[in-house]
Formats: structure tokens, C-alpha cells, sequence
């Protein structure tokens, strides 16, 4: 544990820009298949910029829609992984009136949210608080080898009409065994083994500064990654702009690049530098250190 939260219980999934499908279905009754469930003849994508909305810290802002009864309706939100997944851990935040003990639904083999194998994974209290460290209250859980996930989002708040509005949807967890063998690893440089977790810096005052020191790995057992480079971004917050990278004592700069990494081997050292300003916003800042390679050869 690292100041005042708990640690979180996996990686957060960068479902809004790893290769996951994003969508939603309107008009709902049960988050589950069956039971009299109304569903829509086809499900929606959600923009770029819903999934960053959904997937960001920020509680005012997130996927709004309108009930079409005066129930309310309701409706679905639905991740499709590009890869099976093992999953850790969920936050989602909404406005419903009725919001309370639901449920998230998984799937190991769904190909379109209608299909496959469906199941209520865990029971789950969605949140309605609008406080910006909210987002720390994750329920975990271990489910493995899951292709999708789906969470409902009751559509009660002021019957038809009303504005239903789902905030925020954090999901926690990684890649299941065996799965995407070709990719980089962040690689602890102190103990040659990849970081389970997140680096999480704890209660640390503005205007302070402190380094970590990591690795990349080419986990493929046959390719090289070739024009790998490496930057910090951000959804909310502005946080991206406290961090630089020096690879190998070359100097700090806001990203950086690496030619390529054969099968198997590892990067040079790369100091993480975190700087935060005098004028820092006084809340829970999230960063992502993002890395990528043009091709696989």
C-alpha cells in the first residue's frame, strides 16, 4: 500500500486504446441474456472520444443517453477484447437512482455481446459518488480466459426522457496465459521480473521530484521490434507533462526512442523522472507510460 489507498489489484486495462471494441445497447431490461430482456437489433459503437470519457478519472463526463420508457429502459456497455484476458478488478460510476448491488457479466467466447457463453461474474456496487479519488474504490475479483465484459446500467433516473449517464467504467487485469507472446514488457531493472502492478507513487507533495529506474523486454521468442518509442499521456489531469525518460544516461526528455530489440532481449536502463509543479491540481492523478514499435520483423 502506498499512501492513503489501497493498491489497486491489476493493471488498468487501456481499453479506450489497446485494440479493444467498445459499445452499447439501448433500450434494456436485464444485463443478462433471457429472462424477457428487450434488446436492439444491432449494438453501437462508442466513439473515441466516449471510450476516453468512460475510461478517464473525470466524474462529469462520460456516456449520456436517453430513456426511452417511462421505466427508464436501460442499457448495456460491452468490451471486446482483442485477446482472452484475465481480470482483476472493476470501478464503474453512474448516475442511476437505483444503484446498488449489479452485476458484471463475462463472456469467453462471445463474438458480438449476443452469442456464446454469458455469466455473472461478480457482484459489484456501482458507485454515484462524484468525488475525484472515488475512482480508488475497486471491487476485485478473479475471472480468467475472458474475451468480453458487460456492465448494465439501469435507466430509472427521472423515467423517459431523462438523461442516463454512465461516468466512469475501470477495468483491472492482463493478458491470459499464452496470449500476444510478441510484445514489450515493462521490466523491473531491480529484479529482472515484469512489474505485476502499476507503479503507484503514493501521497507525494507538489513541487518534489523522484526517479524509478526500468527495462524493456522483447517477449517474442523469434521477432525484433523494430522503431520502438516510449512516452507518458494522460486523460485527465494533465499529469503526462510531469514525466521524462533518460535511456542509458543520455538526458531527460519527454519521450524516447529505441532502434530495436532482438527476441528475448532487453533494453538499456530507462530512468522514469516524475517533476511535479508548484501548481499541481490537488486531487488523484493517473499517467500512462505508453510504448510501441512500428514493426515486428
Amino acid at each position: 500500500m502506498a499512501g492513503f489507498y489501497p493498491d489497486v489489484p491489476g493493471r488498468r486495462m487501456e481499453w479506450d486504446n489497446d485494440g479493444t471494441v467498445g459499445q452499447y445497447q439501448d433500450g434494456v431490461g436485464l444485463g443478462l441474456e433471457g429472462a424477457g430482456s428487450s434488446y436492439p437489433i444491432a449494438n453501437v459503437d462508442l466513439t473515441l472520444q466516449q471510450r476516453q470519457d468512460l475510461n478517464d478519472e473525470d466524474y462529469n463526463i462520460g456516456l449520456t443517453l436517453t430513456a426511452t420508457s417511462t421505466g427508464g429502459g436501460g442499457f448495456n456497455i460491452l468490451l471486446f477484447f482483442p485477446e482472452l484476458r484475465d481480470l482483476d478488478g472493476v470501478y464503474f460510476r453512474t448516475n442511476s437512482v437505483s444503484v446498488g448491488s449489479e452485476w458484471l457479466y463475462d463472456s469467453p467466447d462471445t463474438t458480438n455481446g449476443f452469442d456464446g457463453a454469458w455469466a455473472q461474474s461478480v457482484a459489484v456496487t456501482w458507485s454515484k459518488v462524484d468525488k475525484l479519488d472515488d475512482w480508488r474504490t475497486i471491487t476485485s475479483f478473479a475471472r480468467t480466459d475472458k474475451r468480453a465484459v458487460k456492465v448494465h446500467q439501469d435507466g430509472d433516473y427521472g423515467g423517459a426522457g431523462a438523461a442516463i449517464i454512465s461516468r466512469n467504467l475501470h477495468v483491472y487485469g492482463e493478458f491470459a496465459a499464452g496470449e500476444t507472446p510478441d510484445r514489450l514488457l515493462f521490466m523491473d531493472e531491480n529484479t529482472a521480473l515484469e512489474f505485476a502492478l502499476p507503479k503507484d507513487y503514493g501521497d507525494v507533495p507538489r513541487g518534489s521530484a523522484r526517479d524509478y529506474t526500468m527495462k524493456l523486454k522483447n517477449n517474442s521468442a523469434s521477432l525484433t521490434a523494430n522503431t520502438i518509442g516510449g512516452d507518458a499521456t494522460d486523460l485527465f489531469g494533465g499529469s503526462a507533462s510531469w514525466f521524462t525518460f533518460d535511456v542509458s544516461a543520455s538526458g531527460f526528455l519527454g519521450s524516447y526512442s529505441i532502434t530495436s530489440l532482438a527476441a528475448g532481449v532487453s533494453s538499456a536502463v530507462i530512468t522514469v523522472r516524475q517533476d511535479i509543479p508548484d501548481g499541481a491540481a490537488l486531487q488523484l492523478h493517473a499517467t500512462r507510460h505508453e510504448v510501441s514499435t512500428v514493426s515486428w520483423t
